[in-house]
């Protein structure tokens, strides 16, 4: 998380948080809709001594959506709430907890605004009006309209997010950079147990057959041991279950396949992170695994 905050927040900002008292806080404040859109990641670090919640919203959607701004509001009124009510049992008094915003989203290319009411309200509103409307600004990261050349970092986050940007638009270039990756870092890139999560992304968004995949592989990943590696995950994920055009018995199969791959992947991750690899809510995947158990 150090690294990617060191990518989204900007210089003046991030000289002033201690990267060291960064703590992940363990729970979502997605509502059950927003967790089918949306991802949340939840933290409290200290800027000049002072806390501060962190909260980044991963938006993912597969079309353009303005409600992200509503999302983080809530999320910032729900901390806001809570942290009220701590204070009035303990009597501790004021001031709120400040919450710092960030807004990562890799969806289709689009700007986006940076204040909520720029996202939020119509540009006819008058400022007379305006005045008595919430206002906030949101540090974007929008990877969406990133230059290729801006990623940097650790091997494996940058290929996360060259995954996100171009799972679904250009997989053929995603390859190639993740081609490129493994040459410099070998098996230890490919090895990385992070990097496998990436794979299971990748291989799950791009929407491609299984022999469409194989196609693509071995035209644009010349790295023979990432090419291996690249079959056999495609392989697990039996991805033909996901061609366009099946009707009868499709959506059963799509539900079998990421049971299939939950399963594979307990005991080697949270089930929040499995959930992402799927792109299902938490609550969705616990009940598809119960309903298997039954």
């Amino acid at each position: 998380m150090t690294e990617l905050l060191q990518l989204a927040l900007p210089p003046d900002l991030l000289s002033q948080i201690d990267m060291a008292t960064l703590k992940l806080e363990p729970d979502s404040y997605l509502d059950d809709s927003g967790g089918r859109h949306y991802a949340d990641l939840a933290a409290t670090v200290e800027i000049r001594n002072v806390e501060f919640s962190l909260y980044i919203l991963f938006e993912h959607k597969s079309y353009p959506d303005s409600f992200a701004h509503l999302q983080i509001l809530n999320y910032m009124v729900q901390t806001w709430l809570r942290d009220s009510r701590e204070a009035k049992s303990s009597r501790a008094g004021l001031p709120l907890r400040p919450v710092l915003p960030i807004l990562f989203y890799h969806g289709p290319e689009r700007e986006i605004p940076e204040r909520f009411s720029e996202a939020m309200f119509s540009p006819e509103l008058s400022s007379e009006i305006l005045r008595y409307q919430p206002d906030f600004a949101v540090s974007v990261f929008n990877l969406s309209t990133l230059p290729d050349d801006s990623i940097a970092g650790p091997l494996d986050l940058q290929a996360a997010l060259f995954a996100m940007k171009y799972a679904r638009r250009d997989f053929s270039l995603l390859l190639r950079e993740l081609n490129r990756l493994a040459q410099s870092g070998g098996v230890l890139l490919i090895h990385n147990p992070r990097f496998k999560l990436i794979e299971l992304y990748l291989l799950h968004a791009a929407g491609l057959t299984q022999d469409e995949l194989k196609q693509k592989i071995e035209q644009e990943v010349t790295d023979p041991v990432l090419q291996e590696d690249f079959m056999s995950t495609a392989q697990m994920l039996k991805m033909e279950g996901r061609q366009e055009g099946r009707q009868e018995g499709r959506q059963e199969g799509r539900l079998e396949e990421i049971r299939k791959v939950a399963r594979n992947l307990e005991g080697t991750m949270s089930l929040e992170e499995i959930a992402r690899v799927v792109e299902l809510p938490v609550e969705e995947l616990c009940s598809l695994l119960e309903d298997q158990a039954d």
